[in-house]
Formats: structure tokens, sequence, C-alpha cells
């Protein structure tokens, strides 16, 4: 399933890359507000980070660190969505979804917590998951795990509940260059989407 790729996106996409910078798709310094399908956000205050992966309802930038093993990955796409009763459903079935991206026993899922947030004045869940990733590609002969911890924000679009925006904010490491401050790089990002035309 390809909601929310971004889980993945980092071992798969950008991999062992530690330090390798594409000349394509740089993003401006300062960051400029990207615009796709549904959604808008503002990407990070960092240099660095490039556009990785663009489709019609799909945009994911990254940024791969100095470390061996260390990237991080934004995805903003724009998702088919049930219609939910209650935020309780709607959390169910976030959760579903993100740990079913996530299969045993590649992946062990360490934490997963939601809560209810507001954008605007549409009803989301913000979903915190913090995974272990025990067959990694790290683009190296190293064996271990990496840690993946990855923070979403879906909302039913306003103009078409049937569609849900997703903003997500993902970043792995080895288990001993996890970053402390991940939380708050994430909610500073998710913070700034925004609804727009579809």
């Amino acid at each position: 399933m390809r909601l929310f790729a971004a889980l993945a996106l980092a071992a798969l996409l950008i991999g062992g890359c530690a330090g390798a910078k594409p000349k394509d798709g740089q993003l401006p310094d300062p960051p400029q507000r990207l615009v796709q399908r549904g959604l808008s956000f503002l990407p990070p205050a960092e240099k660095d980070w490039w556009i990785a992966q663009k489709g019609a309802d799909t945009l994911v930038i990254a940024r791969t660190g100095r470390l061996e093993g260390d990237a991080r990955a934004v995805e903003a796409s724009l998702i088919p969505a049930p219609a939910f009763a209650s935020s309780l459903e709607r959390n169910r079935y976030v959760r579903t979804i993100r740990e079913h991206a996530l299969p045993a026993p590649r992946f062990r899922i360490k934490a997963h917590d939601l809560s209810d947030r507001t954008v605007d004045t549409t009803s989301c869940s913000l979903s915190y998951l913090l995974a272990e990733d025990r067959q990694p590609d790290t683009g190296t002969n190293t064996v271990g795990s990496v840690v993946i911890e990855s923070m979403s924000l879906i909302c039913p679009h306003p103009r078409n509940p049937a569609l849900a925006a997703m903003l997500t904010y993902t970043h792995r490491s080895y288990p001993e260059d996890q970053d402390l401050f991940f939380k708050a790089r994430a909610v500073e990002v998710l913070d700034t989407m925004r609804f727009e035309a579809l």
C-alpha cells in the first residue's frame, strides 16, 4: 500500500547515501512553501533538502545526514479515505494503515501514539510511530537495525471528505544516533500544513 510511504522512504530511496546531494531538485534556502494538490507545507529551515519524488498526489522531499544511515523525509500526499463517524474511528483507521505499512518480522513497532488535532476547523489525527527496521538497506555491509521515527498529520479534506491530506515527517538513523529533538522538528513542519484546491 502506498499510503505512508515516507516510513520506508528513507530506507528505500536515500538509504545509506550519507552526504550525497543531488544537483537537480535542490530546494531553495530559505525555504518556500511547497504546494501539492490538496495541501501545502513549509519545508524544514535546514539546507540540503531536495525533491526525491513528485507525482500528481504525492510530493516527497529528503535530506541525508552526515552520519551513515541517517536520512530524513517529508511526504505530502492526498489519499483516499472512508467516512468517519468519530475521531476514535478515524484514529483506529490511521493506526491500522500505518502499522500495516511496517510488516513483521522485518519491522518491530516500539510505540504508536495517536491524538486529535485541528487544522483550521477540520478534525485530524496526529500519529507518532517509533519502529525498528531489522533488515535495513544502509548501502553498506554494516549489519544491524535502524530506528524509524515518523509523525503524520492526517486530515479529511474539507472540500472532499473522501480524500485525506497527509503530511508525514520521518527520520531514520542507527539507534545510537536517534534525534532527541525529533518530535519538535516534526511538529514544526506539520504545523505549517494548509489545505489547498483539489
